[in-house]
């Protein structure tokens, strides 16, 4: 059976660029769409076995033009993928906004005699 899990972000993420320069200062009029985060990394959800399981994210409407609608890797944590959009500009998410959901689906192996 397919289940849901409601996603919402345990704490403020901000999704900066990763180019700085000699003395750690963020250099924003400088930095290329490639020096920002390219995923939104939540922790705290523990796959113990997943086999013949998969994970697939679909984001609230609010933030569909930021976050990915795609497969997830969920290991110790959801990784969702940013749009290029949002890896273009800094994006800040606040605390305990709903992200959207996660979609937990199984593959059936039927064996027919």
């Amino acid at each position: 059976m397919d289940q849901k899990i409601i996603v919402k972000t345990p704490r403020r993420y901000v999704a900066n660029p990763l180019w700085r320069d000699s003395r750690g200062h963020v250099m924003p009029m400088l930095a290329r769409a490639q020096d920002y985060a390219k995923f939104l990394q939540i922790p705290g959800l523990h796959v113990i076995q997943n086999n013949g399981v998969h994970f697939y994210f679909t984001p609230a409407r609010t933030y569909s033009d930021l976050l990915v609608e795609d497969k997830v890797a969920v290991d110790d944590g959801i990784k969702i993928r940013l749009t290029r959009l949002a890896t273009t500009q800094q994006v800040a998410f606040p605390r305990d906004i709903y992200l959207g959901a996660l979609h937990i689906t199984t593959t059936l192996h039927l064996n027919s005699y």
